[in-house]
């Protein structure tokens, strides 16, 4: 009897550790879980801004805002943005309402010696940003390449704030 009760004590003590003691590779790994399964779900009602609509300042190449909703709440935001140099997209996860991973990216326009300009017929991955987000604070970021010019994002990020 006593033998059971401290097995069963030591079992629920090892349950509760695991969940409570849960480390950031954890975390990651269960964020990416979920963020495959937003993006596996179909379904979504999907409500789209227009660059008029979103953006304080128009840029050259437009943008648009994208939401993905399931039951009414929102799952993804994906946010395209036209400059004149480059592409760069954003997008949001959310689960249960809260932020979980941010997906950014920059494609630039190459730059031509011969012509001294750019070429829009072309893009090339330039940078890739992976933010991972546990209770609303940043826990994780990933980043390869480099941008062509920082941005408000970048000094953002870094206060465990986003757009």
């Amino acid at each position: 009897m006593l033998r059971k009760a401290i097995v069963s004590l030591l079992l629920t003590l090892g349950i509760l550790t695991t969940s409570l003691g849960q480390t950031k590779n954890d975390k990651v790994r269960n964020i990416r879980d979920k963020f495959r399964t937003i993006n596996s779900e179909a379904g979504y009602l999907t409500k789209m801004l227009t660059n008029e609509q979103f953006l304080e300042h128009m840029t050259d190449g437009g943008g648009h805002l994208t939401g993905y909703f399931k039951n009414g709440q929102i799952k993804k935001i994906i946010e395209w943005i036209g400059l004149s140099y480059c592409v760069r997209t954003f997008e949001y996860y959310f689960w249960d309402g809260q932020l979980i991973f941010v997906y950014e990216k920059e494609e630039d326009f190459p730059y031509i010696e011969a012509t001294g300009s750019l070429d829009h017929t072309k893009l090339e991955l330039a940078f890739e940003g992976r933010y991972y987000f546990d209770n609303g604070k940043l826990i994780e970021t990933k980043v390869t390449g480099k941008k062509r010019i920082p941005d408000d994002w970048d000094r953002d990020i870094g206060k465990n704030s986003w757009r």
